[in-house]
């Protein structure tokens, strides 16, 4: 199966000491050849890698090129250590990832979506458990960078994250003593900040108190807390959450986010409900995670850590303030725009975010990404998850499906995913203690 002429030009061409005839051949074939005897002909063994989980790992284990090093994902990101014979072990979860792909994986394909992503993190040591990117590849077929299922688009892509930057800025408002949870904020008509409106989604056309911002994810509401706030203070919470550059996370294949040059007014409010500002879902993960966790803040790592002491110090949030906001996230879940994603018997927070995505400057509504954050459980958190799809119905115009926020996409995936992982994490489902408890 070899192409004649081109074998025949490479053998006389008298300055090639030896010529290589074909390249990873099986070992029957060989056996073959070898049998016909030709002088001059050797076989040279060559070690190359295999990845036995194909696509369930292809994203966060990466792989290697013809002369095994690494070019993409883990592989890349610890290359020296592995080829200088050491191992590395990752923290991911194969239980977790199988079950998290696999129901992404099939939401994906009945939504229609662009892509979609999944990350879930330990919020005791900031480890990944899982991360998924659909569409994915298999790294044991020769691979086209060009392909979009190269790209991970839970750390390459960017996105306007929408609501779920309500959780900053009320974190912020809170920290600064600004605001507390009876705190009212006007929201009986559109605001008005220098030459544009700032609308609610769903208008409740009143006034309504933080809970209530958060709850029913007032843009309004969120804007007055940021502006409130002011540009320099806002801008400073943002960067020490980490959203205005790269994230940590040990993987090569990362974007830094797009933020506005200019933060005046209009930047601060929208800049509060997460518009204006462009992030990875890796960021939002990071950032959560400096919200949420009880543990000194260190950086995101594919890599499994030792099992050391921790305390809880983590002094980024008061232990009142932080509460405060696990409780939001709590209510949210069972009452508020993330009720798709409660389980009976386990404490699950969250938070839904739709955001438009901007096509030559202007929103477009039909062009969504959606998503939710959860925590879990909100008394003693321990995980924290992003699930998030980039145009929801792009692939499938018949989708009769007709909302695709983030509370009718992703917070019933995210409810999908944890009924079959929490058992795997070892957290036991409270449905007769909550019974006692009413």
């Amino acid at each position: 199966n070899l192409d004649k002429e081109s074998l025949r030009n490479k053998f006389n061409n008298t300055d090639k000491y030896e010529v290589i005839i074909k390249k990873n051949i099986i070992a029957p074939l060989a056996k073959e050849v070898n049998s016909m005897g030709i002088p001059g002909l050797e076989f040279f063994p060559v070690t190359r890698r295999y990845y036995p989980h194909q696509n369930l790992t292809a994203h966060i284990v990466g792989h290697t090129n013809i002369s095994n090093h690494g070019v993409y994902g883990a592989e890349k990101t610890f290359d020296s250590i592995l080829n200088s014979g050491k191992d590395i072990k990752l923290a991911l979860d194969l239980r977790v990832q199988y079950a998290v792909r696999e129901e992404m994986f099939k939401a994906y394909n009945n939504l229609g979506a662009k892509s979609a992503t999944a990350i879930i993190a330990d919020l005791r040591n900031f480890e990944i458990l899982s991360l998924v990117s659909l569409p994915d590849f298999n790294p044991n077929i020769s691979i086209n960078p060009k392909i979009e299922s190269y790209r991970n688009s839970a750390t390459l892509n960017v996105y306007e994250m929408g609501s779920t930057f309500k959780i900053f800025t009320i974190a912020a408002a809170l920290e600064e003593s600004r605001i507390n949870l009876k705190s009212l904020f006007d929201a009986r008509k559109p605001l008005k900040v220098s030459n544009y409106f700032i609308r609610d989604h769903h208008p409740e056309n009143r006034i309504l108190s933080t809970k209530e911002v958060f709850i029913k994810s007032s843009n309004i509401g969120a804007s007055r807390i940021g502006l409130d706030l002011g540009p320099t203070y806002l801008k400073q919470f943002y960067k020490k959450l980490g959203i205005l550059n790269f994230s940590s996370i040990d993987l090569s294949e990362k974007s830094r986010p797009i933020i506005p040059e200019a933060w005046g007014e209009i930047q601060t409010a929208t800049l509060s409900f997460g518009h204006g500002i462009s992030v990875t879902p890796m960021h939002m993960i990071e950032a959560s995670s400096f919200i949420f966790s009880e543990f000194e803040l260190i950086d995101l790592s594919i890599k499994k850590r030792e099992q050391l002491t921790r305390k809880k110090s983590n002094e980024f949030l008061s232990v009142k303030n932080r509460s405060t906001l696990l409780s939001l996230m709590r209510e949210n879940v069972v009452k508020g725009t993330g009720k798709n994603a409660d389980i009976k018997g386990y404490e699950i927070g969250g938070k839904t975010a739709t955001g438009e995505k901007t096509i030559k400057g202007r929103y477009k509504k039909n062009k969504l990404v959606s998503s939710f954050l959860a925590i879990f459980p909100t008394r003693d958190p321990e995980y924290i998850s992003l699930i998030l799809f980039d145009e929801p119905n792009y692939r499938d115009n018949k989708n009769l499906l007709n909302n695709f926020t983030g509370g009718a996409t992703a917070a019933p995936v995210t409810a999908s995913i944890l009924e079959r992982i929490l058992p795997i994490l070892g957290m036991t489902n409270n449905i007769e203690k909550e019974h006692q408890l009413i």
